[in-house]
């Protein structure tokens, strides 16, 4: 399972694919978790954060989405500031070129449970390089407490940014976690994955393909992580 960067830049080549993204989001959100407040007609689940600035991973098999997740560069907007500010009462949320925030989080459904499990991880390692590609020192995320722990057995150390909210379905915490040096190798180790798991195929230019024929030429580079030498050829 891939996992495909999706940015401003690429965009209007997963039309597609977004498409599968809200959908399933959609399904998780208010079918599976019971998020009524995000229903909508048209089955899918979007909201004002899904603008230019949002950077999507979405983990891919079979030519279809499985699962997904959305990042958002601190400095410009920002969930965690924006609709949870009370949940920040430890000083005031990083922010910055280095700080971005891990939203949306949509690895696939309990009717699927072995493709939740690989898109999960992918997704993660997917993060994780992003991250490095991008020098990101730290993500932020609004997280429910009942799933701090697994943040703690995959080896990371979130930090709390203030105390517990209560929300519809639960409690949530405002956190950041490091993005430490070795954090990609300790995890690519602990899911038994050696080679990279992302691709960020190039703007639309001369050389025009569909998503899944740029996944396999970019595959064909033993090399590539997030970004190939191969994309600024096929974007020439």
């Amino acid at each position: 399972m891939k996992v495909h960067i999706v940015t401003a830049a690429n965009r209007d080549r997963y039309g597609r694919e977004l498409d599968q993204m809200h959908r399933q989001r959609h399904e998780v959100f208010v079918g599976g978790l019971g998020w009524t407040e995000l229903a909508r007609r048209d089955g899918l689940e979007r909201d004002q954060f899904d603008d230019v600035s949002a950077v999507y991973l979405l983990a891919m098999e079979n030519g279809d989405v499985q699962g997904s997740l959305r990042l958002l560069p601190t400095w410009r907007r920002c969930m965690l500031t924006e609709c949870w500010p009370q949940s920040v009462t430890r000083g005031q949320a990083p922010r910055g070129p280095g700080v971005w925030e891990w939203t949306r989080w949509c690895p696939g459904t309990l009717a699927r449970p072995k493709t939740l499990v690989r898109a999960r991880r992918a997704l993660i390692l997917a993060a994780l390089e992003f991250a490095r590609s991008r020098l990101i020192e730290t993500y932020l995320t609004y997280c429910d407490t009942k799933f701090l722990g697994q943040l703690v057995e995959l080896g990371w150390s979130p930090e709390p940014l203030g105390l517990p909210q209560p929300y519809g379905q639960g409690q949530a915490v405002g956190v950041a976690w490091p993005v430490e040096e070795d954090l990609l190798e300790r995890t690519r180790a602990l899911f038994n994955v050696r080679d990279p798991v992302a691709l960020e195929v190039p703007a639309r230019g001369r050389f025009s393909a569909p998503v899944w024929m740029l996944e396999q030429l970019l595959e064909a580079q033993p090399d590539a992580e997030v970004t190939s030498p191969l994309t600024t050829r096929l974007a020439a």
